[in-house]
């Protein structure tokens, strides 16, 4: 992976840094992860539907942070750059609901 092919790739790198700093937030203050993690019965009764989205962006510890962000690295900026910036937003955040069971 080339710095050229990254830059070329502003939307999977903005989501790689967004995702990244979430993250870290989370790993550090517990209370805020625990908001953005997906528990199913905290959505459905409490009407919780933020959980759905943010999901994707908070890991449970580092290792699950290093093993996802290291697996994204690979792939999506060579995705963005086949498909195009928009239109791997939209597949990044349409497999984000799919992933969650929508």
């Amino acid at each position: 992976m080339t710095l050229e092919a990254i830059l070329n790739a502003p939307v999977a790198l903005s989501i790689l840094f967004v995702i990244l700093g979430i993250s870290i937030w989370g790993l550090l203050q517990e209370d805020f992860r625990d908001k953005m993690t997906l528990v199913p019965y905290d959505m459905l009764v409490y009407k919780e539907y933020w959980r759905i989205l943010t999901s994707g962006f908070v890991h449970g510890n580092v290792t699950h942070m290093l093993l996802n962000s290291v697996t994204y690295f690979f792939f999506a900026f060579l995705v963005e750059a086949k498909m195009g910036h928009w239109q791997f937003a939209a597949l990044f955040f349409a497999a984000l609901l799919i992933s969650n069971g929508f």
